[in-house]
């Protein structure tokens, strides 16, 4: 038996599909069911099976070979190679891999299919017409991040010149202050 034979006999999940996956961001395992609406602010695999609305900013959501959605889902990038009953809006673009069923539109400014994979619905691929769907679906997540404005500090007066004192000198002012050590020469002159 080989080591890769073997490593697969001792794995009881099964491997993820490796057009789906990514080094980086968070998975779905497949025996999870979530019911309930996932907000992310990293990639996302999905294995497992999500009921609800998905949401993915600035990320990409991927699909594997046995993940399923049954709601809504919305991410920069979709790739689908498992199952989806309802609608995907992606603001970059949509890859449907040939194992995909997807039953439901499909609004993206990028679309691919490969051959062999299920569609049964829509596919809108206008810019505007997507842009206008996102906005009434979920808001304005097409809108770049305000940056956080912090109140600003109020400027510092310049500092004042101290007087300094060694022990071995008398005290000495600042440029322009009378000497602290002569007397006023307008209180002299009385």
């Amino acid at each position: 038996m080989s080591a890769e034979n073997n490593q697969a006999a001792s794995n009881p999940y099964p491997q993820p599909s490796q057009t789906a996956m990514r080094r980086d961001g968070a998975s779905i395992g497949p025996k999870t069911h979530i019911k309930g609406d996932l907000h992310a602010e990293e990639d996302l695999l999905i294995e497992g099976k999500i009921t609800g609305m998905v949401v993915l900013k600035s990320n990409q959501l991927a699909v594997g070979s046995q993940g399923r959605i049954v709601g809504t889902a919305f991410a920069n990038v979709v790739v689908v190679d498992g199952t989806i009953e309802g609608d995907i809006y992606a603001s970059e673009r949509i890859a449907i891999k040939k194992s995909a069923r997807i039953q439901g539109a499909v609004m993206a400014p990028r679309v691919s299919l490969e051959d062999g994979a299920h569609l049964r619905g829509s596919v809108e691929m206008d810019p505007d017409a997507i842009k206008e769907a996102v906005q009434a679906k979920f808001g304005d997540v097409l809108q770049p991040a305000k940056p956080e404005v912090k109140p600003s500090a109020p400027v510092a007066a310049a500092p004042r010149p101290v007087a300094v004192e060694r022990k071995d000198e008398p005290a000495k002012t600042a440029v322009g202050d009378k000497d602290a050590n002569k007397p006023d020469s307008a209180a002299a002159a009385k």
